[in-house]
């Protein structure tokens, strides 16, 4: 795990971003490659309410990579993540500050973009991403009623079996894995 500062004073938390190019989003162990390195912008929602009268809203995630290595194009054979540059790659952001580590958005790419800006003299990928609150948002539970006292077992297994995969291998919620 490597943080990156993005401020030069020393006044801001220092920012790590990794993907998962090796697992899954269904296998539950997690293998993070840090590509903080080329990030050249980046922004990020987290999931929530602004206030009490309005609906949840799903986090989202948007940056641009540096691609002149060619590493993040879909179609670069010869790209050090050649084949997994696809959707659904699992994703964080993470904020280092004061000697703690903080959580600031994980998900699951949902686009890489590529594009060759000034004349073809340089090369980027725009990433999009969102978070476990979009992905089920598109889910089908299948009319399946759950208790209002449930404490959440039940519901994630519910969600978990929509997504295709099994409550023993699903890592949609929780973040266990190798840096």
């Amino acid at each position: 795990m490597s943080f990156h500062s993005v401020s030069a004073h020393g006044n801001m938390p220092e920012i790590e971003i990794s993907a998962d190019f090796v697992n899954s989003p269904t296998v539950i162990t997690r293998t993070w490659t840090d590509i903080t390195t080329d990030v050249r912008s980046a922004s990020w929602t987290q999931s929530g309410l602004n206030d009490f009268l309005q609906r949840p809203a799903a986090g989202s995630l948007s940056m641009v990579l540096d691609n002149t290595s060619g590493n993040y194009d879909p179609t670069n054979i010869s790209g050090l993540y050649y084949g997994h540059v696809e959707r659904e790659i699992p994703i964080r952001v993470q904020a280092f500050w004061n000697g703690n580590v903080y959580p600031r958005f994980w998900g699951y790419v949902s686009a890489w973009t590529p594009s060759w800006p000034n004349s073809g003299k340089d090369s980027i990928v725009t990433l999009s991403g969102f978070d476990l609150l979009a992905l089920l948002n598109i889910l089908d539970i299948g009319g399946t009623d759950i208790p209002a006292q449930d404490t959440g077992s039940q519901a994630y297994a519910v969600m978990v079996a929509a997504y295709g995969a099994t409550v023993a291998n699903a890592n949609l919620v929780y973040d266990i894995g190798v840096s």
